[in-house]
Formats: C-alpha cells, structure tokens, sequence
C-alpha cells in the first residue's frame, strides 16, 4: 500500500536543541494532532518526556516503513512529523530512504536547525566527550571541523530532490525555541508544551569534559555511557560555566579557515538565519589559555562518585569472585549463588548500563 500524505522532517547538525523540541512534541502530541500534525510514537517517548536525551522518533533505514505505519495508522492526519537531530548525517551518506517516500508523491518539507560555529564547535566537542569517547584536544577537534561545508551539500542534495528546507539558525532562537519551531510548522505556539527540564541535553561543564577524556583514555568509547549521561540527567540545571581552554592563536586559525566555508553557505540561507562568527571576547573571555578551570561542586561529585560505584565492582563483588575462582575445578558446576556473583561482576564490568 502507498500513500502521499504530506511529511515534515525535523533535523540539525548536532547540539541545535533537538532534545528539547522531541521532548516538546511528545508532550504535545494531542495537541499536535488535534492542529492536524501525527508525531508518531516511539520507544524513545518515556525519556523525553522526563525531558532526558533521546533520539526522536525515527531512524532512517526505517523512514520509509515509519511513514507508511504511520498513514495507515492516523488516515486523518493532515501530515506526519518525523524527528531526529542525525538524519541530517544519515541523509547526507544515504538519500535513498527519502527518495523512496518522493517517489510515492509524497510532499516532503525539512526544518533544519544550524549553530554559530564557535559556538556549536564548543558543544559538539563536549558531545564527542560525552558519547563518542573523544580523548582529542580542542585544538585538534576545530582542526578537523567542516559542519557548514555539510550544511552547503545537505542544502544542495535537497535542492536536487526537489525538497522544501526551512532553515533555523539556534544561535538566534535559542531563547525562543519553541516559538520559532511552531512557527515554521505553522501552528501557534502554544500547542507546544515546554519540557519539564529547562535544559534538556545540556552541555558538559569543562571540568566535566576533563573528567570524562580521563575516563575515556583508561576504559574507551563505553565510559562516556555512565558519567556524562549521569551527570545532565540528574543535574540538568547545573550552570554551564567556562569553555574549553583556546588560545587567541587559535581561535584566528579557525575564523581563517571557516570563513570562505561560511560565505558559500551564506548564500543558500535566509540572511536573518546566517551564520555568522562570535567574537572571541564573547565565548573566550580575555584569557583564553587560562590555567585556574578545574572545579566540581559538591552535588557534581557526589553524582560522580555515585555513578561509578553503582557502574564498577564492588571490592565484595571481586572477592566473593576470586573466592569463588579459586574453589573451583575443571569440572565443577556453577551453583546458583556463583551464577549470581558472576552475573552481577558482568553487569558492573560493562561500562555502560547493564
């Protein structure tokens, strides 16, 4: 069975407020549907609405089978609204699942959500700590940072397909989120229901990032599982103060190679959603190569020492083991009690939730 019923497609480069505004939809979901919008269900829906981290509600090798559950599911729906921050990568390596659902006759729209660059370099670096177990400095990270040449393609692929984008730049409506997504929905704002947390997904603090590169050079990519999560889950409004340490030196070399990407890309946008550079007074401060930045306060290191008891062995877990270890022959049977001690070893030992 086919359909053509209109999509809408929310995406963004990474750190443009995608947690926030999945959280938003899911807890406007029957308002959303009652302006004639279906934002379809998903596993993910649970976190969001506690106003934790999540992936949105669909992932592109499913795009298309999501699609036709979702018009066979809500014959009434006016249009069915998808959303996740990674399409945006996805889409670019793989364009296929979108073709499939063009090819149906299907209208397809895209809200695209960009970031000033310093900024959202500062941002997608903490995320590359907290997810991806980045252990790089910060100098080395902007070295390799080509967002707005992707941004330039995306636009450009979309241009192709022949596919409508709304482009939002998150540095000027970070403030009023909700406003400008309802807006480019064309809804009132109203219908969306702010999230309960005031900063969903937020960023690492840099003692933070320090804390968990040393993390991640002991145990690699699963240790940014327990700490980072633990952290902006159960500390969302700690203030975020502080960026990564980056010389004036640095933060030159960096305009000079972002700014011929940025005037190509420029040309494809809005001239009220540009991109634009932020001076390096306003992110940096005076002293960008400063030496006094480590701090924790008191319920930032209680979450942290709470996080990686509850994720490593106990020293009565390791014994009750090697106890265990040592008794044992060739041919002996595992007892329900060495099932269990082994069971829990092997939970504590991953260094993700088990």
């Amino acid at each position: 069975m086919t359909t053509n019923k209109p999509v809408i497609l929310h995406v963004g480069h990474g750190k443009t407020g995608s947690s926030a505004l999945q959280s938003s939809l899911v807890l406007s979901s029957e308002a959303l549907a009652k302006a004639g919008i279906f934002y379809p269900p998903s596993l993910s829906d649970a976190r969001a609405m506690k106003g934790e981290v999540s992936s949105g509600n669909v992932a592109l090798p499913m795009l298309e089978d999501r699609y036709q559950r979702a018009a066979q599911t809500r014959t009434d729906a006016g249009t069915i609204l998808f959303s996740n921050e990674g399409l945006f990568h996805r889409l670019i390596m793989n364009v296929e699942p979108l073709r499939a659902i063009l090819a149906q006759g299907a209208p397809v729209r895209v809200i695209l959500y960009i970031r000033n660059p310093v900024k959202h370099a500062i941002s997608a670096y903490g995320q590359a700590i907290k997810r991806n177990g980045l252990v790089a400095d910060f100098d080395s990270y902007l070295s390799t940072y080509k967002i707005p040449n992707m941004v330039g393609r995306f636009l450009q692929m979309m241009q192709e397909l022949g596919v409508e984008v709304t482009v939002l730049n998150y540095s000027r409506h970070r403030r009023n989120l909700l406003t400008s997504f309802a807006g480019a929905l064309g809804i009132d704002a109203a219908l969306l229901q702010v999230p309960p947390v005031a900063n969903v997904n937020r960023s690492l603090t840099p003692s933070e990032m320090f804390l968990q590169q040393c993390f991640n050079r002991e145990w690699g990519k699963g240790a940014s599982h327990f700490l980072s999560d633990d952290l902006c889950n159960n500390l969302p409004d700690q203030p975020v103060e502080g960026v990564p340490r980056l010389t004036r030196a640095g933060y030159d070399a960096f305009c000079e190679r972002l700014t011929p990407m940025l005037r190509r890309v420029n040309k494809r946008i809005p001239a009220d959603e540009h991109y634009a550079i932020e001076p390096y007074e306003d992110v940096f401060g005076t002293d960008g190569g400063r030496d006094d930045w480590l701090r924790f306060s008191e319920d930032q290191l209680r979450v942290i020492v709470r996080s990686i008891a509850e994720n490593t062995p106990s020293g009565q877990v390791a014994e009750s083991f090697a106890d265990m270890v040592q008794r044992l022959k060739p041919r002996d049977r595992l007892s329900a009690d060495d099932l269990a001690i082994m069971g829990e070893l092997a939970s504590r030992l991953r260094t993700g939730k088990p």
